[in-house]
């Protein structure tokens, strides 16, 4: 089709399941970890030039600015039964509420609640609680 665009993508529709339950309507900004390498040095004698080779993968702790609810079930009360019990549990996200597909991949990872304030800002803001979910194990992807 003349001049659609492919292969882009636009944030508007991402999903985001926090220990089983549907958080999407309510997240505001998210980094759903990013993908790093540990690099390794691997320069011997007689190089005259630093190189590394890639070591161990790993993933960033999670980090997502909610709009912060009371109601059940929801930000605060999902959250909080989290980190009371220092339990693990998995975030799912997808860039789209779609199905998982080789288009749509779903991503999951286990985390615990690493971080997050009861309350934060000044009068008239907006009330939102940025979270930080430590990784707790392997992610995995679905695209079916």
């Amino acid at each position: 089709m003349a001049g659609t665009i492919t292969g882009k993508h636009i944030l508007y529709d991402v999903s985001l399941v926090v220990n089983s339950v549907d958080l999407s309507n309510r997240v505001e900004t998210l980094t759903f970890g990013e993908m790093n390498t540990n690099k390794q040095d691997a320069g011997a004698m007689g190089d005259i030039q630093d190189y590394s080779m890639p070591g161990t993968l790993m993933i960033t702790d999670p980090e997502v600015t909610f709009y912060a609810d009371f109601e059940a079930a929801k930000i605060y009360a999902t959250l909080y039964a989290a980190w009371i019990a220092r339990t693990t549990f998995n975030i799912v996200g997808k860039a789209s509420s779609g199905a998982a597909s080789a288009t749509n991949p779903e991503w999951t990872i286990p985390v615990f609640v690493a971080k997050a304030p009861m309350m934060t800002g000044k009068r008239g803001d907006r009330h939102m609680q940025p979270v930080t979910f430590g990784v707790a194990g392997t992610l995995s992807v679905a695209t079916a």
